[in-house]
């Protein structure tokens, strides 16, 4: 499987642990691309790193539509057990058209216009 953006060969891990399920991922991108059965060359996750948050920009192929999620990580000290737990929470900030072609070249400027200008 090669990447539709860099043509370069997908790494694959199974989503899950009992699953059938497998996520490719470039790690060749600027950005790091997650495809997802069964079409990859239309469902993908663009993931960028901007100011020390994750987001996730996902593209919807029926609906021609770029879902951004911001990735909110915080750690819970359970007092019960003497532990502490990662807890992670996906928060939509916005949907957009896809008028505009987001690529992993130019995430990380669409995003800033985007949490920007909003």
């Amino acid at each position: 499987m090669k990447c539709k953006f860099c043509n370069s060969l997908l790494l694959t891990n199974e989503h899950g642990r009992h699953s059938d399920i497998h996520i490719y991922i470039c790690v060749k991108c600027p950005n790091p691309v997650y495809f997802t059965p069964p079409n990859l060359e239309e469902d993908y996750s663009i993931f960028c790193l901007k100011n020390d948050s994750w987001y996730e920009i996902i593209y919807l192929k029926y609906s021609k539509k770029y879902l951004i999620y911001q990735y909110i990580y915080s750690l819970e000290i359970d007092t019960d057990y003497g532990a502490e737990n990662n807890i992670v929470e996906r928060k939509l900030i916005t949907q957009l058209l896809s008028d505009q072609t987001i690529t992993p070249s130019n995430a990380h400027e669409k995003l800033l216009t985007i949490l920007t200008f909003g």
